[in-house]
Order: C-alpha cells, then structure tokens, then sequence
C-alpha cells in the first residue's frame, strides 16, 4: 500500500493500514488478515555497520562518502553459526546495495575469524529416566588427576559419592559445566585470567577451560614483575642510547637479539590474530631474561642498557594481554603517565639485530633426517655443504658410499644422496 506510514516507533507500518490488513483468504473465501512483520531482524543487522558511519542522517540510509571512507569492514570475528545466516544475509544486502549504487564494494568485510567456543569437563550420575543425565558443576565435584592431568576420578563434594567423567563439551547450562569468571577474577585477578584465555589456545580452536592453566599465567606474570622490581632502580639510570651505553659483551648482545626476535615474532603474532604463539614469545623472552647472568648492582651501563630494553619491550607488549599490571610494572621502569597516555608507542624491532647470528640446518640423507647442524647465517652454499657433510651423526650414513649429489636449501637444509 502507498499510504503506509513510517513512523519510527517501532510497529509495523503496514499495521497501520486497515484495507491491507483484512482481506479475503483466496483459498476458502473467508475473512483473513495479512502478515505485517515482514521484515525479519536479519535485514537490521546485515546492514547495521554501514549506518554506524553515519546515525544522525534522517534523509537516506547513510551518506556514501562516509561509508566509503570507513568500509568495508576490517575485522569481523563471529561464530560459526554466523557462517551460514548472519553473514550470509549480510554479503547478500550489501551485493543489493552495490546493484543500487550505494556503495562500490562487492563484500562487506576484509578478513574473517571464526572463533572457537569454551569447552570445560562434565560430570554426571545417570537419573531416574532411561537416558536421563544429571549433571553437576565441576566446583562442586573433587576430582583426582593423573600425572598428565586427565580426570581418574571424581566424587561429588556433597555427599562423597562417585560422578561419571564425561568428556569436555561446550559451556551450557544444560552440561552444568559454566565457570564464573566472577570467581577466576577474584582468585587469580582479571590479567592472568585474560592471559589464560588468549593463551590456552588458537583463537579459531576451541579453547580447554582447565583452571591450572591460570594459575600457570599468574606465575608467569608474578615472574615479570619481579624482574621489573628488582631491577627498576639500575634501569632508571641506564643509558637511553644503545650508542651511549659502551661496547656489549655477549651475553648483553645476545639477550638485544632476543628482545628484538621476539619483537618482530609477536608484531606479526598480533597481525595474524595468534594471540597464544605471542604469549609464547613473550614467555621465551623472560626466560632468557632469567638466564641473564649480570646483577643489578653489578651490572655495567651496557648491561643495564640491554636490561632496560627487554623489560620496557616485555611490559609493553604485555599491555594488551594484562593492562593493569603492565601499567604499575611501566611506572615501576620510570615512566609516568601511563602507557595509554603517556603516548608509549608499540616497540620496533631492529632487523640486524632480530637475524640470527647462527642457524640451525636439517641434514637428510636420502631424504631421511639424519642430523642437523648450526652454521653461520651468512654461510655459502659451498660453507653449508661441508659442514653438513663433516657431521659425525651424517658420516655414519656416507661414508663408504657414493655421493651423487648434494641439494642445499639455503638457511632450511641440506640433502645428500648417496648410493
């Protein structure tokens, strides 16, 4: 009908149009009434993000410079079930408003991710009814662990009586296997709870919700922070410039070269979503923190120059993962402000420091591992050929034997056919 009235209030206007709403069932001929919600909350969201760019606009959808200026979407994470309607309906209107000239794309959204779902344990007694189970939270049931951590056994803590193990399934509250994150929060704190979360897993896989492994975060960040405190009076006053701070032995230069590997290994961690190898690599990195030999009060300017840097580096690439503690370990190394508002910028790597002095090689004997060897990362073709074949585990399978021939993949490896 043409004379429906939009009015914004959230009814249907052709509810409003009483010739439209009764009519006559062409079946049996009786009175009838037409379907007036006929547009389905799918048509909201499938459009929703080009409207953003512009709400205010009472005179069309959106104006189209400025969907153009801020789309398509960069970064869309969902999950699964988005796959097959959300996303669907969305590709489908935003090809509708291409055919209509409101925007000039094909697809609405650059990348996708799609998240995996939390999975905990279950416990359960069978009830009454055949196929009936009874399940009961995992804090109310104390389970025994074997040496790899697996469930042996569990008994409800209200009665002492035995529960079945199942096997780890979505989070409902069908399985009655929810976490309180309240609850993590209050024993563990909101960062190493966060850092457990983007740890545990890949964030397309499902994620094991097990609690030991926050604590295994907690750890982690209470060994950072340490650091940060027992070294935060010698950093404060350690040189600003690498240039400034003397000549670098080399346990000084190979702790940089680390800081700086793991610079440029999280950057791109980040940039491909894979927020748990980043957290890995960060971890990597306060362990060779750890096995710095020099001590505070001891330690040369070049020491505390190489110290200062990885620790600023693993504070600030921790602010994402744990931005509470990060904040107070920051202010701890000196700086006030903040890292949100003191402008502290995303550390940048130095790519002759973040190569490898060394490399270690595969050496394949008719395309068998048969060892590996370390050589220089500057070596020749002709360099890696002969110290792969001088490799006492390789000899065992060439000597006596002919070479045919030796195929050098530089910086991967090396492999010798014989015969």
């Amino acid at each position: 009908p043409e004379r429906a009235e939009f009015t914004g209030a959230g009814r249907s206007p052709l509810a409003g149009v009483p010739e439209f709403v009764n009519t006559t069932c062409p079946k049996c001929g009786g009175a009838a009434r037409r379907e007036t919600d006929t547009m389905d909350t799918f048509v909201d969201s499938s459009w929703y993000f080009f409207r953003y760019c512009d709400p205010a606009n009472d005179a069309a959808p959106f104006d189209k410079a400025k969907v153009a200026y801020w789309t398509p979407v960069d970064q869309y994470i969902g999950g699964v079930e988005h796959a097959v309607m959300h996303l669907l309906y969305t590709r489908f209107w935003t090809k509708f408003m291409r055919d209509i000239g409101l925007v000039t794309f094909n697809e609405p959204v650059k990348r996708l991710m799609t998240q995996g779902m939390v999975v905990a344990e279950t416990f359960y007694r069978d009830g009454e009814e055949a196929g009936q189970k009874v399940y009961f939270n995992p804090a109310d049931v104390e389970a025994v662990r074997d040496d790899k951590g697996r469930v042996a056994s569990a008994t409800l803590i209200g009665d002492g009586q035995s529960v079945m193990v199942g096997p780890f399934e979505k989070m409902s509250k069908s399985s009655n296997n929810g976490v309180d994150p309240h609850e993590m929060i209050s024993a563990y704190g909101t960062d190493a709870t966060r850092m457990f979360v983007l740890f545990a897993a890949p964030v397309e896989n499902d994620l094991r919700w097990q609690e030991a492994g926050i604590d295994g975060a907690l750890r982690f960040l209470r060994r950072v922070y340490s650091f940060v405190y027992r070294w935060r009076d010698r950093v404060r006053d350690a040189p600003k410039d690498a240039d400034a701070s003397g000549a670098f032995s080399g346990e000084a230069r190979a702790l940089r070269q680390e800081t700086h590997r793991t610079i440029a290994r999280v950057t791109n961690d980040f940039e491909g979503l894979r927020y748990n190898t980043a957290v890995a690599a960060l971890m990597e990195l306060s362990n060779a923190l750890g096995d710095f030999k020099a001590a505070p009060e001891s330690a040369s300017p070049s020491d505390s120059f190489a110290v200062r840097e990885t620790l600023e580096t693993l504070v600030l690439m921790l602010a994402p993962f744990a931005p509470h503690v990060a904040e107070e370990m920051w202010e701890g190394l000196g700086h006030e402000g903040g890292i949100l508002h003191s402008g502290a910028r995303w550390p940048e790597f130095d790519e002759a420091l973040a190569r490898k002095d060394e490399l270690e090689i595969a050496v394949q004997v008719n395309g068998k591992l048969r060892g590996r060897v370390s050589i220089s990362a500057n070596a020749t073709e002709d360099e890696t050929r002969a110290a792969a074949l001088a490799d006492e585990k390789v000899r065992v399978w060439t000597d006596g034997k002919q070479i045919v021939k030796t195929v050098v993949v530089p910086g991967r490896l090396v492999n010798i056919v014989v015969k």
